[in-house]
């Protein structure tokens, strides 16, 4: 079953899904998501704006919406522990999608996003980490709405 990829980038930027196992275990609590995952959001800042951004491995690369880098000169990222990196590059550009995946200017090892994005329903619970409006590392929770699915 084929999903639309921005689908599933805006579930990477957005929405941290409440179940991280397998089927048959437990869902995780709401604050164990949090702990588990806010050290994989990045604060991302350029001259002109301000957004989220999720590592996507362990080498720095990551994920945010173009918008928020588009008519950047400099762009640098901040994890929650504080500490506040450049980013090197880019991997891959589409305004038209309004995505951007870039990469950190580190040898540190990142702690990729810890997520399975296969098996949600409409009415799942998800919850979101980001960085709205330049508030840093906000928690909060939703569910799906809709999942669009291209082989229907």
């Amino acid at each position: 079953m084929k999903k639309r990829i921005l689908i599933i980038f805006v579930v990477l930027i957005h929405f941290i899904p409440a179940v991280f196992a397998s089927k048959n275990a437990q869902p995780l609590s709401a604050n164990k998501i949090y702990e588990n995952n806010v050290n994989s959001i990045l604060f991302i800042e350029t001259q002109e704006s301000s957004g989220s951004g999720i590592i996507l491995d362990d080498a720095g690369t990551f994920v945010t919406c173009f918008h928020v880098i588009g008519n950047a000169d400099n762009i640098s990222v901040t994890t929650k522990d504080g500490n506040k990196y450049k980013v090197r590059g880019f991997k891959y550009l589409n305004p038209a999608d309004d995505i951007a995946i870039l990469t950190i200017s580190s040898r540190k090892k990142f702690t990729p996003v810890s997520i399975n994005t296969n098996g949600y329903k409409v009415g799942d619970n998800i919850y979101t980490i980001g960085n709205p409006q330049e508030i840093k590392f906000v928690f909060n929770n939703g569910i799906i709405n809709k999942i669009i699915d291209d082989d229907k």
